[in-house]
């Protein structure tokens, strides 16, 4: 433009809208959006530029994030494999491991779905209740294999022992007739001999005496013999007395025989004694039982 300097007014108008506006000089100029055109007018109502046309961004739309539901899931799948494989023989062990594990896994999942964070509430409930129900099948399970096991084990352990060779009654078993007889008692007179699976017991005759009380007894001199390879124990306890009457009287231990363990090779006499209320006449039988699980006995006939 001629005497018009409008290159900061050009530079100020490049994003206005063609129009008539102020060119500075008192007129208005026709802008054609580009540059100043030659056209001119009076100044007429003072106009401003339109604002700058201004392009709003679309807001981002947000994205939603995808619930957490996996633990859920995964607590729903362990606790029914867990259960099912608690119930079984030998593996139950692992089921109740996978349970404890659906267990935990469905707490969780089931308290991220009560925050909100995941949509599976019912599948993360099911999964935990599952898997407690897993942990007890496995529970009772293993009460139930120790009890079977514990009964096999004590049936082979009769198999076994009706297997073993065991004592049997001697020839003065077979002669003589006492009450409570038992079939693998091994029977000697007042004076003998019995050998228990390698253990030797002997006796004296009965004999009735007095305790340091002025009680009445019956006592007996005994002697045991450790033949085996292994330790014996041996007591007073194990020495019984039953009179013509039948009613067994326990040692009073009262007397020198005691108790302890008796070496391979070892030797250990005595005496053993039982209280008499009442004084019998007849056939005593002087009782030994080493093993109160055992049926062995040795037995010694003597008279009074």
């Amino acid at each position: 433009m001629k005497g018009i300097d409008n290159s900061g007014m050009g530079e100020f108008m490049s994003d206005v809208a063609p129009g008539w506006y102020p060119d500075g000089s008192g007129s208005e100029r026709f802008w054609d959006g580009t540059e100043w055109t030659e056209q001119m007018r009076p100044l007429q109502v003072a106009s401003t530029p339109p604002p700058p046309l201004v392009t709003e961004t679309a807001p981002q739309a947000k994205v939603a994030q995808s619930p957490r539901n996996g633990l859920g899931t995964t607590a729903l799948v362990l606790g029914i494999v867990g259960l099912i494989i608690a119930l079984i023989p030998i593996i139950f062990g692992l089921g109740g491991f996978l349970g404890l594990l659906a267990f935990i896994f469905g707490l969780v999942g089931w308290s991220r779905a009560r925050k909100g964070g995941a949509t599976n509430k019912g599948v993360a409930l099911a999964g935990t209740i599952l898997g407690f129900i897993a942990i007890v099948a496995a529970v009772v399970n293993f009460v139930i294999t120790i009890a079977f096991v514990g009964a096999v084990a004590t049936s082979v352990d009769q198999a076994v022992s009706a297997t073993k060779s065991t004592p049997g009654p001697s020839s003065t078993c077979t002669t003589v007739q006492y009450p409570d007889q038992q079939s693998l008692d091994t029977c000697s007179d007042a004076t003998g001999t019995v050998d228990l699976g390698g253990v030797k017991v002997s006796a004296s005759p009965l004999r009735r005496s007095t305790d340091s009380l002025g009680s009445k007894e019956i006592c007996d001199d005994v002697t045991l013999v450790n033949s085996t390879a292994s330790t014996v124990d041996y007591s007073e306890g194990n020495f019984k007395l039953q009179p013509p009457s039948g009613a067994i009287v326990d040692s009073n231990f009262g007397g020198t025989f005691g108790s302890g363990i008796l070496i391979t090779g070892g030797t250990k006499s005595g005496q053993v004694c039982f209280s008499e209320d009442a004084p019998e006449t007849g056939t005593f039988v002087l009782i030994y039982k080493p093993n109160p699980f055992e049926d062995n006995r040795g037995i010694w006939l003597g008279s009074l």
